[in-house]
């Protein structure tokens, strides 16, 4: 078994990235009522079958669904959809070209990493809403994923946060500069909010400027430990694992021949699912309450 794991070490980084690829396909359910089965049944076959990651049909069939699913709702795709789909694309043109598939997932997948923690950052700071907490304030009180995190770490209970949903929705979404009495009064809830507002904008920067720094620099060396940062602190708390399994895929596929930091890379894969299929915060409110 340890000769085993040694050897996939050692593989290609196309193969490494692609079968990570397709377990993501897999373990996130991709795509709508028409696209979802086709996509896991491709995924499945793929990883079933001798090399069959290889095969350019397997990902030309995924291209094709992972677009479908983003033309179909267009332009309301989720944002992680349109990586996906140009992820696959990716692969489709890698498998193409067996000679040059690891430069073209390599450099595109630095790239697009890059790219998207740019544009995601750029966004952050145009927007008057999220540098002034607004964003925070509104996530942290009416997606119920994150009530057990806020509980723990905001200082309200879950009555507030229900008492808010209930006033935002007379308010009908209103501005919180004009309806400061939505939001619960605690030094807690606002350095919450706060600390995660300019977190998250710095952490996505950082991720940024080291994915598209210069090869060889200083910051083009620290790319694989901005990213690993990032989905540590990040899918801890949003339980979005479908894009940080994406992420750890594309990652894989330009960490070059470094052993340890693939085996850093698989290891965050399974701790993404572990945040995902194991509610940490559910737990601890459970136990300290």
């Amino acid at each position: 078994m340890i000769k085993a794991i040694h050897d996939y070490l050692h593989k290609d980084a196309f193969e490494i990235s692609a079968h990570f690829t397709l377990l993501a396909l897999l373990f996130n359910q991709v795509g709508n009522s028409f696209s979802r089965p086709f996509i896991l049944f491709i995924s499945a076959l793929a990883l079933l079958l001798a090399n069959g990651f290889k095969q350019r049909l397997i990902w030309f069939m995924l291209s094709f669904f992972t677009s479908f699913r983003v033309l179909y709702v267009w332009p309301m795709a989720d944002n992680h959809a349109y990586l996906l789909a140009l992820w696959c694309l990716t692969l489709f043109i890698a498998s193409c070209n067996p000679a040059k598939a690891r430069m073209i997932i390599g450099d595109n997948g630095r790239i697009l990493i890059g790219l998207v923690f740019l544009l995601a950052s750029v966004q952050k700071m145009l927007s008057v809403d999220y540098l002034d907490g607004t964003f925070f304030q509104y996530l942290f009180l009416t997606d119920n994923r994150f009530e057990d995190f806020t509980v723990l770490f905001g200082n309200v209970s879950f009555q507030q946060i229900y008492q808010a949903q209930d006033l935002l929705s007379q308010y009908q979404f209103s501005s919180f500069s004009t309806n400061k009495n939505i939001v619960p009064s605690s030094l807690e809830f606002n350095l919450l909010v706060t600390i995660s507002t300019w977190w998250n904008l710095i952490d996505q920067l950082a991720v940024a400027c080291c994915f598209l720094a210069p090869v060889g620099s200083y910051l083009h060396r620290k790319r694989d430990f901005s990213l690993m940062l990032f989905c540590i602190t990040t899918y801890a708390v949003a339980p979005v694992a479908g894009f940080g399994w994406l992420l750890v895929s594309m990652a894989l596929a330009q960490c070059e021949n470094n052993t340890k930091i693939r085996i850093a890379y698989m290891s965050l894969f399974f701790i993404i699912l572990f945040y995902y299929e194991v509610h940490i915060w559910r737990i601890l409110v459970d136990f300290i309450h």
